[in-house]
């Protein structure tokens, strides 16, 4: 599949969870465009078992627009983005609840500030 366009699909929570298709290629290693708009259930893209995510790829993704998914998060784990090498457009449009695109792991926040003082 080269292309995937949903639009206005209500209760998907989340998309992709097999690793490979019909003739045992790479699922996602075909796909160049990515279109989603107006989903608004959409938690997850990408939900891949821990024994995908060595083999999930988007080597030929170029194209990727996310309109209107208010309750989605992260857009790329971080198992995907080495291979995203040709994107070369991104649009994301309207989406609320959006805290990464591509989902490293929050650093700990610093919750103590010792202060000193230097003395030469």
């Amino acid at each position: 599949m080269e292309e995937l366009r949903l639009k206005e699909v209500n209760e998907l929570t989340s998309l992709w969870l097999e690793c490979w298709d019909e003739r045992k290629t790479p699922l996602f290693s075909d796909l160049i465009i990515l279109k989603l708009n107006s989903l608004p259930d959409l938690k997850s893209i990408w939900e891949l078992e821990p024994s995908c995510r060595a083999t999930a790829t988007l080597q030929n993704l170029k194209e990727v627009t996310i309109e209107d998914c208010h309750k989605l998060k992260v857009i790329f784990p971080p198992c995907l983005a080495p291979s995203m090498l040709h994107l070369q457009k991104l649009y994301i449009y309207k989406c609320n609840g959006l805290e990464q695109v591509i989902g490293f792991a929050q650093e700990k926040e610093i919750t103590e500030v010792k202060m000193c003082s230097l003395s030469y």
